[in-house]
């Protein structure tokens, strides 16, 4: 009987999937579907599309960063949620608050939803976002973790934008799920770590003025942005 949950991670540093991932009690029970990086670098957008287009079976997918682990049964979380979401451990939303500088001013705020383990380079993991005791409702999800059910993917024929080959391909899905087919994205309170900030590198940057000038005149806002 095919599993009813699936990993999908693109990976460049195994001793990292490894211990993260491979060997950790709550991941290593789970079909891993590995992409090996280390010969050539193809972008994880394409390679997490390449993994779409070749599945059939109905089953929760989670789509993951080689620095990602969970510390508690992931599927037990997820299994029973609405399948016409998006999901992730943690995403960000905008709320609107009083701020006082030189006079008080209203305007909007980014929060970040869901709370994780979050660590730079392995070290000094802190609590990143808020704790949710329910699925919440978010603009956007970060990149560590998609977790999005095959069905709603077959449905809409939804895929990654090729365009955002190590970066906000996350924030892509839920930006486009919603203004082309109205699906909207909630994080969802999971147990787990996150071993690394991310890198804001150039190429970060180039795709955040793509993303903006993809969704021109629309405000949306990122974990990391």
């Amino acid at each position: 009987m095919p599993s009813p949950v699936h990993i999908i991670c693109v990976v460049n540093k195994f001793e990292v999937c490894n211990s993260v991932i491979r060997d950790y009690p709550y991941m290593s029970g789970l079909p891993i579907d590995i992409y090996d990086n280390t010969k050539e670098n193809i972008g994880v957008s394409k390679r997490y599309n390449d993994f779409i287009n070749g599945f059939s079976h109905d089953a929760w997918l989670i789509f993951c960063h080689q620095d990602f682990g969970f510390l508690e049964d992931a599927y037990d979380k997820i299994k029973d949620l609405d399948k016409n979401f998006i999901y992730g451990p943690i995403g960000a939303v905008r709320r609107w608050g009083f701020f006082i500088r030189n006079s008080k001013i209203r305007l909007k705020k980014k929060i970040l939803l869901g709370q994780i383990n979050q660590a730079n380079n392995g070290h000094r993991f802190y609590k990143n976002g808020i704790y949710i005791k329910k699925p919440r409702l978010v603009e956007t999800i970060d990149c560590c973790c998609i977790i999005v059910h095959s069905s709603l993917i077959k449905r809409y024929n939804l895929r990654f934008d090729e365009h955002f080959e190590f970066h906000l391909y996350a924030e892509d899905l839920s930006l486009g799920a919603l203004y082309k087919h109205g699906i909207k994205t909630k994080a969802v309170q999971i147990e787990c770590r996150h071993l690394s900030l991310g890198n804001a590198s150039r190429d970060f940057y180039e795709s955040l003025e793509y993303l903006k000038s993809k969704y021109k005149g629309r405000e949306f806002v990122g974990t990391c942005f």
